[in-house]
């Protein structure tokens, strides 16, 4: 076959290839709001149409021209991650999150690895992202995990609004939690935290929509003040310090055990070899209100005392009273029930979660529906 003849060939392919992943993306955006509609005529209409598609065949290419490969791929991946979701039922892509996610993962995933400069195979991404609106900064996550699993995967031309990985350091940062959020961290029952997204992130143009059907905030994820996907935060809790009064340091010390305690206790006057989480004493550890010493604020807490870790995993915004029940439960609050529904009324878990966040921000700030930050995070070893 000529050169031509083999570009012809290519192109007829690409277009059949196109076809189906034009079909993906349109029922794709669809989901977004026809899930939340269940009983209407629209909704049926949908499911129908998804299982059309998903019982179509899949266009075969005979000899297929390996600049497609890729393209091709990725197209029967999404026919598959389609397939998957309806198999789920109406709540296998109903959180704009998870497919973003999903959809930036298989994106990544497909980028051409013979030819990584290959004009088609890039340009149908880029047709992709115009079409499903994938959030840039979760195709940077995918793009950067992809590369920290296998560095020869590493592409010559990433789309314009892919930011190139970074080799920056990751950071840390000391965050508060009450004594019930404490617990639930302790208890490995919370993995999310909600935080006030504050005015000046918000850029000036956004038109911020009312209600809670708002989806997202115009902010860059950049700028969120408690790190990305990566960094570290360490807890800072309610605490004591109660270092070895027989340590040896002491002797080597400007101070005694015992004038350390009369001086009041002050934490720069500990030996450095007993700054340490196991010479502390948590409030949350001990029963009762008095343990015969003045509990010292979370706020003060040095970076040495304390004893929780948490790796970031996922930063976004979204509307405070938009969280689900599974969010709800991730926040933390069966951990800590009696201490939200003393009388056992049976709240649900987003009922919980408002009491638990009108309690430290007020009524007002709960109706005020405002953005919020949602970090999501694990436990690691300090």
């Amino acid at each position: 076959m000529s050169r031509t003849g083999a570009r012809d060939r290519a192109r007829r392919q690409l277009t059949e290839t196109i076809a189906v992943l034009t079909d993906s993306v349109a029922l794709l955006g669809k989901s977004r709001t026809l899930v939340e509609n269940v009983g209407t005529p629209a909704a049926t209409q949908y499911l129908a149409d998804l299982d059309a598609f998903c019982a179509r065949l899949f266009p075969g290419q005979v000899h297929q021209h390996p600049d497609n490969l890729a393209v091709d791929n990725f197209a029967a991946a999404m026919k598959t991650k389609l397939a998957v979701a309806r198999g789920k039922g109406l709540r296998g892509w109903s959180e704009t999150r998870v497919q973003d996610r999903t959809l930036a993962e298989m994106l990544v995933g497909h980028i051409p690895k013979g030819n990584p400069g290959n004009f088609e195979d890039i340009a149908n991404f880029a047709m992709m992202l115009h079409q499903r609106d994938a959030h840039p900064q979760e195709l940077t996550f995918a793009y950067n995990a992809m590369l920290s699993t296998s560095p020869a995967r590493r592409i010559q031309s990433e789309p314009s609004n892919m930011a190139r990985p970074t080799t920056t350091m990751a950071k840390e940062r000391p965050m508060l939690f009450n004594g019930p959020m404490t617990h639930a961290l302790l208890a490995g029952q919370k993995t999310v935290t909600r935080r006030l997204v504050e005015k000046p992130t918000i850029a000036p143009h956004t038109k911020l929509a009312e209600g809670s059907e708002a989806q997202t905030a115009d902010v860059n994820l950049a700028e969120c003040p408690y790190g990305q996907p990566g960094d570290r935060l360490w807890v800072r809790e309610t605490w004591l310090p109660c270092p070895d009064a027989g340590h040896e340091s002491w002797s080597n010390h400007t101070l005694s055990y015992s004038a350390w305690v009369r001086t009041g206790k002050k934490i720069c006057d500990v030996p450095t070899a007993l700054r340490k989480p196991r010479h502390c004493i948590y409030r949350i550890d001990v029963a009762g209100d008095d343990h015969g010493s003045k509990w010292r604020p979370n706020i003060h807490m040095p970076r040495w005392a304390s004893r929780i870790l948490l790796e970031i995993t996922d930063v976004r915004t979204e509307r405070l009273q938009n969280i689900t029940p599974e969010q709800a439960i991730a926040e933390g609050v069966l951990s800590c029930r009696d201490h939200l529904d003393p009388d056992g009324i049976g709240y649900s878990e987003e009922e919980l979660f408002s009491i638990l966040w009108v309690s430290l921000n007020g009524h007002e700030n709960w109706h005020a529906n405002p953005w919020v930050w949602v970090v999501e995070f694990q436990q690691v070893k300090p």
